[in-house]
């Protein structure tokens, strides 16, 4: 009841919308549009990494690099789970089961549009960026945290008006993912072991290259010195 109520609250946003408009949605459902949200989480995480040469400098700069790549393999390693291991039922969107419909992949954009699923519970989409926000939350502050959430609705937004999704797939499926999995790296030793197990590995190799660079230009004073004494 709820879900086709509100697949046809949001769907109901394409009746008689402009071909601009209609452009646009189908665009939001997109592989280029998937990398610019990607992008924005990016951001939102640098301004937190670049924060971190004030704070501690070199090494809070590595600690935060850390923290991003264990974000970006966790998320990735909870969404190949999940779908490989856990969610392996067929689930029909709402595109697909329901009546009228109009399919945003009719328009012609010269790339796949997403709004059409087989096994669309949970939503994959939303699991990622509501991983994101909470990471975020978390490692860069509550700021940082509201605007990585305002990005994550948004985001959402365009499954749900093209049929994609039903809501369930989002407050039930991948809330339940992100209620699962968020504390076993947040609320663990996880996350720090990895990340300090990555700030060891850049300490290291900034060490090996400041000790390289450091010995190069010794042979120049060897030569200085040889030249001093065969010239008293």
């Amino acid at each position: 009841m709820i879900d086709a109520a509100g697949f046809d609250l949001l769907h109901g946003l394409l009746d008689g919308a402009s071909e601009g408009t209609l452009t646009f949605w189908a665009y939001t459902n997109t592989r280029p549009f998937d990398a610019l949200s990607a992008a924005l989480f990016a951001l939102v995480f640098f301004t937190y990494i670049h924060a971190g040469w004030r704070v501690g400098g070199w090494r809070t700069v590595t600690a935060r690099f850390g923290e991003g790549g264990f974000i970006a393999g966790f998320v990735v390693a909870v969404l190949y789970v999940s779908s490989e291991y856990v969610f392996v039922f067929d689930r029909y969107s709402p595109s697909v089961v329901l009546e009228p419909i109009f399919m945003l992949s009719q328009i012609d954009l010269g790339m796949k549009v997403k709004d059409s699923s087989g096994n669309s519970f949970p939503g994959e989409h939303g699991t990622a960026v509501m991983l994101f926000s909470a990471f975020i939350w978390r490692c860069a502050g509550r700021t940082r945290g509201a605007v990585a959430i305002g990005i994550a609705l948004l985001v959402m937004l365009p499954r749900l008006v093209a049929g994609a999704h039903w809501l369930s797939d989002l407050l039930v499926g991948s809330v339940a993912v992100v209620l699962v999995t968020a504390p076993l790296a947040l609320a663990t030793p996880l996350q720090q072991s990895v990340v300090g197990l990555f700030s060891t590995v850049c300490e290291g190799l900034a060490s090996l290259l400041w000790t390289g660079a450091s010995s190069g230009g010794k042979p120049g004073s060897s030569d200085g010195e040889r030249e001093l004494h065969r010239h008293p």
